[in-house]
């Protein structure tokens, strides 16, 4: 082989060296990218999710205060209309007594 072909053959090799390199170092550039975006919408996505959590907590807590609210109005009512009775039975077991005092 003569020296002009073998400085040829050093000159590709040294030409697929470096491209190789660069081949490698854009490839770790894209690698490092995706990492970065992958870490970046994973942020979005908890972000998202941790606001749609709040979300549902506050709509949870606030129709728990509504049906609480209900419950409590439905206890008064009960409990007035239960005094009501208690005061016309009241009523009506007074009229016995004073009925059988006076007959006794």
């Amino acid at each position: 082989m003569s020296l002009r072909a073998v400085e040829q053959v050093r000159a590709s090799e040294q030409e697929a060296r470096a491209k190789k390199a660069e081949a490698i170092a854009q490839a770790k550039q894209i690698l490092e990218q995706a990492r970065q975006e992958g870490r970046r919408q994973v942020e979005q996505v908890q972000a998202r999710a941790q606001e749609q959590v709040k979300a549902m907590l506050n709509q949870a807590e606030d129709n728990g205060a509504q049906r609480a609210e209900r419950r409590l109005e439905e206890n008064r009512r009960m409990c007035a209309q239960l005094k009501w009775q208690v005061r016309e039975r009241l009523d009506q077991a007074a009229g016995l007594i004073v009925e059988r005092m006076v007959e006794g």
